[in-house]
């Protein structure tokens, strides 16, 4: 239930950007994938699948701005 939730919250947001050519697109791939990383890395406790995480989840930041502050806070609560 909850992922088909997700699914169905990420949907709504991202078919307005369908067919386009815009860095919303890119920026939503990489953010998903990157937290799906770091969720593994959570749950398998591998560090190697959560340094992966943060390089997807920066480079999502890159290609679409968002919140900057996100990074150093992931990387405070994998120090903890």
């Amino acid at each position: 239930m909850p992922g088909t939730l997700t699914l169905v919250i990420l949907f709504l947001f991202f078919r307005r950007f369908c067919g386009t050519t815009m860095t919303e697109n890119l920026g939503m791939l990489l953010g998903c994938l990157g937290f799906a990383l770091l969720w593994r890395s959570v749950r398998r406790g591998s560090l190697p699948e959560a340094i992966a995480g943060l390089f997807t989840l920066a480079l999502g930041l890159i290609a679409r701005a968002g919140p900057f502050l996100i990074l150093p806070a992931i990387v405070v609560w994998l120090w903890f």
